[in-house]
């Protein structure tokens, strides 16, 4: 291109200042400063970043003219999670429970971690092992790796049907989680040089197992125990069976439900998003019919407390968003599934109670 055209192309952002411009290049836009004030010297600079980049790519041209944007080069697993903690659009619970996904599948290929060390979170076993898988290449955690791992994982199962179908259902929970750290959107902002082909390039997921729910125990007879032994002794496990069981809740949501969410008179409860409360989607967002029978007993325990949320959790706080999964509630949960347990009910969807 002729120098006057960049003369005209190029552009001030404050008057003057140093001349900018603006490439576009193999649907990539990025902006440069051509750190001079005289308008011809900037346009040959311009022109002659544009030959670069048209000769030897965005590599080359970031390198000499934003090296902090440009790729690093034996970029590890830690130096990948690191950059997506700090860029990716993600919420930091799910990031985490994406990368946890990864850290698994690194650590399985490379056979970091021996027994239960990597469980010592005092003693400095898990950090030792962290350090590990942080460390490892990411471009050496290939597509053929990731493949021979899933077929360990599911031989490791068995003959045993119900064994292949709790496989099959993991490892395609595994792959679907780590997978999610190399989808566009997520590595769209990152300057870490990213493998090519990504280390989940042409892995396939297993027939989707069914996950319908079948009851194993009499729905109205355990409501019943949970009046006779739960609603005098421990208020804040009944409640929990109650909207887990008769309204359909799920753990997060009973957790931090609010009072102020309890439409008594319309018979509803409003699942929306609160300070510390936020759906995974926008799907349960809306109105959840309450039958007059539970709304009469939650009046009861309204009339009877101050307190902000539903389910009483001594002094457990909410907390804000955070990287690992907090219960304010936990105690609570931890009490309902020993009760289920001992009346037969263990085939409880874990989402819920």
């Amino acid at each position: 291109m002729h120098l006057a055209y960049w003369e005209k192309a190029i552009y001030q952002r404050r008057k003057g200042g140093n001349w900018w411009c603006q490439v576009q290049y193999k649907g990539r836009r990025e902006r440069f400063s051509l750190d001079t004030p005289v308008n011809a010297s900037a346009a040959g600079r311009a022109r002659d970043l544009y030959l670069i980049l048209v000769a030897s790519g965005w590599d080359s041209v970031l390198a000499t003219y934003r090296p902090d944007k440009a790729p690093k080069s034996n970029a590890t697993v830690g130096d990948f999670l690191a950059e997506l903690k700090e860029k990716a659009d993600l919420k930091p619970g799910t990031l985490e429970s994406y990368a946890k996904a990864f850290r698994k599948i690194v650590s399985d290929i490379f056979e970091i971690g021996d027994g239960n060390a990597k469980c010592d979170y005092w003693g400095g076993g898990f950090k030792a092992w962290l350090d590990q898988v942080h460390a490892v290449k990411l471009a050496e955690v290939t597509p053929e790796r990731v493949q021979a791992w899933k077929r360990g994982f599911l031989a490791k199962a068995g003959d045993k049907p119900i064994r292949q179908r709790a496989a099959k259902i993991s490892v395609n929970s595994f792959l679907r989680r780590a997978k999610s750290l190399f989808a566009p959107r997520v590595v769209k902002h990152l300057t870490v040089e990213l493998p090519t082909p990504s280390p989940f390039a042409g892995i396939s997921f297993e027939p989707r197992q069914s996950t319908l729910y079948r009851s194993s125990f009499d729905a109205s007879k355990l409501i019943q125990a949970a009046r006779d032994e739960l609603a005098q002794d421990d208020p804040a496990a009944f409640l929990v069976v109650v909207l887990g069981l008769c309204v359909g809740l799920r753990k997060g949501e009973i957790d931090l439900l609010p009072w102020s969410a309890v439409d008594f008179r319309h018979g509803l409860i409003r699942i929306e998003p609160t300070e510390y409360f936020a759906p995974k989607t926008e799907h349960p967002i809306g109105d959840v019919p309450v039958d007059p029978e539970i709304v009469e007993l939650l009046r009861g325990f309204r009339a009877r407390t101050k307190a902000p949320f539903v389910v009483p959790a001594g002094r457990r706080k909410p907390t804000h968003a955070t990287s690992h999964q907090y219960y304010r509630c936990e105690p609570v949960f931890d009490r309902v599934l020993v009760w289920l347990r001992k009346h037969g009910a263990m085939t409880v969807r874990s989402d819920y109670v």
